[in-house]
């Protein structure tokens, strides 16, 4: 899950959050991150989406959904994008530039610091295609909020205001 598609509110200890705070916070990311997607979706709209399920469907019970955008979630590029247009530039650096900035950065007790020992070779994964379209079949009249530019934007202040300077 990710930040609500209104507010840009999320949980601080979100993987993908925690990814993102640190790119933000070390002002860099790891090479090939461009071509990544986070694989998330909007809090609000996953909580919908599962009640929707648990009312029109008796047949869920059991069953494991992989709850997915449609579009395969949020590019890192789109991260990227909405950070320098932010006034934030962030460049691109080895796996082992971006642990080590991540490192000098990490504060005592804070949410940076589960990064520095997490197997970061398959920090953004492929998709599973064929979970998500099943689940979009079930859930198809529900309104998906799209994950562009404005949803990427209302992350990050988010995060910025209440992740990365608390």
């Amino acid at each position: 899950m990710c930040s609500d598609s209104t507010t840009g509110a999320c949980n601080p200890y979100d993987i993908n959050t925690i990814i993102v705070a640190a790119s933000l916070k070390t002002h860099c990311y790891p090479v090939g991150s461009l071509n990544r997607k986070l694989y998330t979706l909007p809090v609000d709209f996953a909580v919908k989406s599962i009640v929707h399920l648990s009312m029109t469907r008796s047949d869920i019970y059991g069953n494991v959904y992989h709850v997915l955008h449609p579009n395969g979630g949020v590019p890192f590029e789109s991260v990227v994008v909405s950070a320098d247009k932010g006034h934030i530039k962030m460049n691109e650096v080895s796996l082992e530039e971006w642990r080590s900035r991540l490192v000098k950065q990490t504060v005592s007790n804070r949410s940076l610091e589960s990064l520095v020992d997490f197997p970061l070779g398959n920090l953004f994964i492929h998709e599973s295609p064929l979970s998500s379209k099943q689940f979009y079949t079930i859930v198809s009249e529900q309104d998906i909020p799209t994950m562009d530019d404005t949803y990427v934007t209302k992350w990050l202040t988010f995060i910025l205001e209440h992740v990365i300077h608390q």
